[in-house]
């Protein structure tokens, strides 16, 4: 039935491709083989006409024979004549690469939520034009942060080890550590705007995704009690009709059974902080400004349920660190032992 249930929703989405093409989220153009990525397979390239080492020219030996692995009396473990392993039962172990992976249950969050698939789900919801314009950014040599000097970015390189970014916290903040998937830029500064102001909530599953695969791999981000989103203000609530911060971890506690098989030991809980003052936009404010704008706007719904625990909070950009450093001192207040940050990207 699972089996007929995907091909099913394969054909329906293979059908409404055809019927109404996918639009590029930022100029609405239509993203097609021409005018697009295409992001069809795994080993996908950043920019057209780069060389891609798994094409079929590529893969052809100079000289026929010379090192086809499928020769007679090759000694390559895998093939076909090599069943009879030399040593008794040998055939039935895995190679020790797979057999133990660095991170339990690593193996099972590649294919999941591997960061650089993800990130080319991302990519491919925008049009060629558009992407040239953000790779300026995120390419470049000159940018600063954690990236000053490299010339590419770790997704887009698909550095195996990535793990998003350790920023150190705000002096004299109650936060203690802050995990960042990467920097304000580019793409990512674009899709978290588009998600945030756009409205274009099919961007929260993806980023979500990408958060997610940075706090599995950051273990010390493991031990809370529960995921708190920084909640708006009602009235913005009601205009924008989401917080971005709850849509991009509504779906952790899933995620985290579908990976590990059991479930969390933390849940993720919106209604346990409030947002009790209608702060001014922080565009343009200093960091002095910005304290002072944030001062007394949050306030615990259940500080008896808070008392003892220890809580990760996630944002979607931090910036100087006075919204979420007023957030952990209320949550200090009302008990909390701990109060670390999880974030999309840093500005």
């Amino acid at each position: 039935m699972n089996l007929k249930m995907a091909w099913f929703h394969g054909a329906a989405n293979t059908l409404l491709d055809l019927l109404f093409p996918p639009r590029c989220l930022k100029c609405g153009l239509f993203i097609d083989g021409k005018s697009g990525y295409d992001f069809t397979g795994p080993n996908h390239k950043d920019f057209p006409g780069e060389s891609d080492p798994t094409l079929p020219g590529d893969a052809e030996p100079k000289i026929p024979g010379e090192s086809d692995p499928t020769l007679p009396g090759d000694s390559d473990p895998t093939l076909p004549g090599d069943a009879l392993p030399k040593v008794p039962g040998d055939s039935d172990q895995p190679l020790p690469r797979d057999a133990e992976p660095k991170i339990p249950g690593e193996t099972k969050l590649d294919t999941l939520v591997n960061p650089h698939e993800i990130f080319a789900t991302i990519k491919s919801r925008y049009c060629s034009f558009c992407m040239a314009g953000f790779s300026g950014n995120i390419h470049s040599s000159d940018s600063p942060g954690p990236f000053a000097g490299t010339i590419t970015h770790p997704l887009y390189s698909e550095d195996q080890n990535f793990k998003g970014l350790i920023i150190p916290s705000p002096h004299s903040s109650p936060l203690g550590k802050i995990l960042a998937v990467t920097m304000y830029d580019g793409i990512f500064r674009e899709s978290i705007h588009l998600l945030k102001y756009g409205g274009k909530r099919v961007l929260a599953k993806p980023l979500g995704q990408l958060l997610f695969s940075v706090f599995m791999k950051n273990r010390a981000f493991h031990d809370i009690d529960y995921i708190i989103p920084i909640p708006l203000y009602r009235a913005r609530m009601v205009k924008r009709g989401f917080n971005q911060s709850y849509l991009i971890i509504r779906d952790f506690e899933k995620w985290w059974y579908s990976v590990k098989g059991n479930k969390p030991l933390w849940k993720v809980d919106y209604r346990l902080l409030v947002r009790r003052k209608n702060t001014k936009t922080q565009t343009g404010f200093t960091k002095k400004e910005r304290l002072n704008n944030m001062l007394n706007a949050f306030s615990p719904a259940d500080s008896g349920k808070l008392e003892g625990r220890r809580v990760l909070l996630v944002d979607d950009v931090h910036t100087t660190g006075a919204t979420s450093s007023e957030a952990a001192r209320v949550l200090g207040e009302s008990g909390v032992v701990s109060v670390n940050l999880l974030v999309l990207a840093v500005a």
